[in-house]
């Protein structure tokens, strides 16, 4: 392996807390892509080492707001979110970027952060990405979640505090809504200290009421605590009460136990979530357009901060079909943070239009000839050309004939799919087509030796069956192009086409 491998070695191991060994396995199953070494280790349900229990001397009653918070069983909060405070990284290429000290806390900082965004644009007319921290513009931030969360307008918002140790019980100041910047102000150092973050995520859970808490989770079919799983990580209905004020968390456009087309009031900072691109969530039109032009971007177990840059002209460019235009991320964990990359987007396809009304199935049944699926990347090329999936060659499978297959009515205006010839045999194994069209009834993927004249599975000739191709990135149709930058390109570009369909993606620093 080279030393490059070994550092993104490293890099996994200090993001998910997984041993050398785990951490070796998983980049050695994502070829050596950081990204993908992640996600694979989380979708698999990775468990964390379990934390060793507190002293008894460290232990304190806990209140019924901790419940609603913390996992049944948790004697201390976990030591990244006892540290995490609200502090800028004034050394990074974003001064104003908020930076995360360890797993977990990244939901509420994302959200923060796109804040911050939405107030420099409201203030000045543009977002720079070399302007200066203000404390001013995180008081007003942080108020802004805290009043959402008020259950009703005469309500008061609670503000916590440190009783005695970080992380241990707090001591609450009801403050009216209209008081409410004025007090953050005077106590913004409690935020930016060590636990600052659990400050405020108390505050909102209070100011909230653990009731209503309760209440909100349960109307979108969800459940507590707000801090979820072996890593701490923050759920979507935190998400919810973060981004809203309601700690609801469902975020699709069709609610997850009626699957009646639902939205979400008009918000400022939207998100946009890999459960869309994995095909499980259509998120909500809301979420997608934001008035703020600032999304949470949902990448896995976690989450980080997207905004468009400039001022309205680049704005403007976002929302047209075809034009050019600049999205910025800002990832404030370590190792692949502090940092904020940019990417440089044509929205080809414009703006992904509102989900329909109604929950319809979408499938087309293939045309013969049609790409059916693409199986895998050719081993060899990706040996020569490691991160790089656009040099590589795709085993494609393509459509055959089925009577059991049903789909819906291809679109009047849809452009006709590209067929391709099954030409020649190649010299190399192959995989039979009408035994792949069946794999998951027979759990038989139709691998053959090379030479073989016949399939070994269903005993069909070669030229009856069909067999797979060997296809360039570059004669891939468009779609199916995205597919495989989806799978094997970085993250961002399959988040970014749930909201700009179609678009050409190009991070500055590949």
């Amino acid at each position: 392996r080279s030393e490059n491998f070994e550092g993104m070695a490293d890099q996994f191991a200090a993001i998910t807390g997984a041993t050398q060994e785990e951490a070796q396995m998983f980049m050695d199953m994502a070829a050596g892509d950081l990204e993908t070494a992640v996600a694979l280790y989380f979708d698999a349900g990775a468990q964390a080492a379990p934390a060793a229990a507190a002293p008894a001397a460290q232990t304190w009653p806990k209140p019924d707001w901790f419940h609603v918070i913390w996992a049944g069983g948790t004697a201390e909060v976990p030591e990244p979110w006892r540290k995490q405070g609200l502090g800028f990284s004034e050394s990074s290429n974003y001064p104003s970027g908020l930076v995360q000290t360890g797993n977990g806390p990244c939901g509420i900082l994302a959200v923060l952060q796109g804040l911050l965004v939405v107030l420099e644009r409201e203030r000045t007319g543009t977002v720079c990405i070399d302007s200066k921290p203000s404390a001013a513009a995180l008081a007003e931030a942080i108020t802004r979640i805290l009043v959402r969360c008020v259950p009703t307008p005469e309500s008061p918002v609670q503000l916590a505090q440190w009783k005695e140790n970080v992380g241990e019980d707090v001591n609450l100041t009801a403050v009216p809504v209209a008081e409410t910047l004025a007090a953050v102000q005077s106590r913004l150092e409690t935020f930016t200290s060590a636990g600052g973050a659990l400050l405020l995520l108390y505050s909102a859970v209070l100011t909230r009421t653990c009731e209503q808490v309760r209440r909100d989770a349960a109307k979108d079919g969800g459940e507590l605590p707000l801090i979820v799983g072996p890593f701490s990580l923050c759920s979507m209905e935190l998400m919810g009460l973060l981004l809203r004020g309601c700690a609801g968390g469902a975020v699709g456009a069709y609610h997850p136990m009626t699957m009646q087309h639902q939205d979400w009031p008009a918000v400022s900072v939207g998100m946009l979530s890999h459960a869309e691109v994995t095909g499980d969530v259509l998120v909500c039109d809301s979420l997608k357009s934001p008035t703020g032009h600032v999304w949470v971007l949902h990448q896995n177990d976690h989450f980080t901060t997207l905004f468009v840059g400039g001022g309205e002209d680049e704005v403007a460019r976002s929302q047209q079909q075809g034009g050019e235009f600049v999205v910025h991320e800002w990832n404030g964990l370590p190792p692949l943070g502090p940092r904020l990359r940019s990417c440089k987007v044509q929205a080809a396809g414009g703006v992904a239009r509102a989900a329909p009304t109604e929950k319809k199935d979408t499938y087309v049944k293939p045309l013969p000839g049609e790409i059916d699926d693409i199986v895998c990347a050719h081993p060899d090329d990706k040996a020569v050309h490691p991160r790089n999936w656009k040099e590589w060659r795709y085993e494609v499978v393509l459509a055959v004939e089925d009577d059991e297959v049903q789909g819906v009515a291809r679109a009047a205006d849809a452009p006709a799919p590209e067929l391709f010839p099954q030409g020649e045999p190649g010299p190399g194994p192959w995989r039979c087509a009408r035994c792949y069209a069946t794999r998951f009834k027979t759990m038989c993927f139709g691998q053959n030796e090379a030479g073989a004249e016949s399939c070994q599975h269903c005993g069909k000739p070669r030229a009856e069956c069909g067999w797979s191709l060997w296809l360039a990135y570059d004669a891939l149709p468009r779609g199916w192009q995205h597919s495989m930058d989806r799978r094997h390109g970085p993250q961002i570009y399959g988040l970014l086409r749930t909201k700009w369909p179609r678009a050409h993606c190009a991070l500055t620093d590949e």
